[in-house]
């Protein structure tokens, strides 16, 4: 009988140690040990270092997102991400290495309504396939407001694949595969070294959003700029003021992300939507085509 005791406790406590391990998340590098998938595909060779990358952006910043946070879960299995992690994280990123197959996939982000904590899920539309031919890539940019606040209910990753005879992963953005954005948009990176993210949330939310009077989409969106350049960020909607910001290179220069926040004032009847005073930015810029902007500084506050 006292066998049978220590033997239970035993068991009792291996199964205590494994269900706290496991919420500590796997690491990417150990992925492919811990992770079996829901269906399997054929096997293949490969030296990619992983086959499954995820980034989420817009988590949080400084200001009223303080505090937000996601998780990540493959087959219910918490993940780890790769970079380092704080109550003002914007970006996390998710490098796993896995077996062949088809992978349940899905985020949780955290947030607070001003009220009370929020979770909101983002899914994909089906299970996830993972092979070894190439990178399976997940993004999302948190949809929200200049407070915080998610727009829209169903959220759902955007899907897309590098294939291994591609040398170089190409850096694509777009705006979001929401209905917050009617336009969808892909643009390659200027190269690493020498590039930023812009974020630009604004109040309200779903305006046109101009980046050295180009449309890039509609807010919130996040896109690479040129770090060594001067950028100027339009925003318009109807029956709002134009919201216009300046974003010199001192700004860029020491930050991999820069947040431009833009609240429009809204317009009585019959007043013209002119730039706000505290933005305004006359009207003789004249835009190159390409990412240079010549900007009369002077006439800037």
């Amino acid at each position: 009988m006292k066998k049978i005791k220590i033997i239970s406790l035993f068991i009792y406590s291996l199964f205590v140690f494994i269900s706290c391990s496991s919420q500590e998340g796997v690491v990417g590098k150990d992925a492919i040990q811990s992770l079996k998938p829901v269906k399997q595909a054929e096997m293949e060779k490969s030296d990619l270092p992983y086959n499954l990358e995820v980034l989420v952006t817009n988590v949080a910043d400084n200001a009223y997102s303080n505090k937000n946070s996601f998780k990540l879960f493959v087959n219910k299995q918490l993940i780890q991400p790769q970079n380092k992690i704080d109550n003002t994280t914007s970006d996390y990123i998710y490098r796993l290495k896995l077996m062949p197959g088809f992978y349940d996939i899905k985020g949780v982000y955290y947030w607070n309504d001003g009220w009370k904590d929020v979770k909101t899920e983002i899914k994909n539309k089906d299970l996830v396939r993972i092979d070894e031919k190439g990178i399976t890539m997940l993004e999302k940019e948190i949809p929200k407001d200049w407070r915080g606040i998610v727009q829209g209910k169903d959220l759902t990753f955007n899907s897309s694949y590098k294939s291994n005879d591609q040398q170089n992963l190409v850096d694509t953005q777009h705006a979001n595969g929401d209905s917050l954005s009617p336009t969808v948009k892909y643009q390659p990176g200027p190269p690493v070294s020498n590039r930023v993210k812009l974020q630009i949330n604004t109040d309200p939310v779903k305006c046109e959003v101009y980046i050295n009077d180009e449309l890039i989409g509609s807010s919130p969106i996040s896109w690479w700029v040129n770090r060594s350049k001067v950028h100027v960020v339009q925003v318009k909607a109807e029956g709002y003021r134009t919201g216009i910001r300046v974003v010199p290179p001192e700004e860029m220069m020491s930050e991999e992300k820069v947040v431009v926040i833009l609240r429009l004032d809204q317009l009585n009847p019959g007043i013209p939507a002119q730039a706000s005073s505290n933005e305004t930015v006359r009207s003789s810029l004249n835009f190159q085509p390409t990412d240079t902007v010549r900007v009369d500084t002077s006439s800037i506050p």
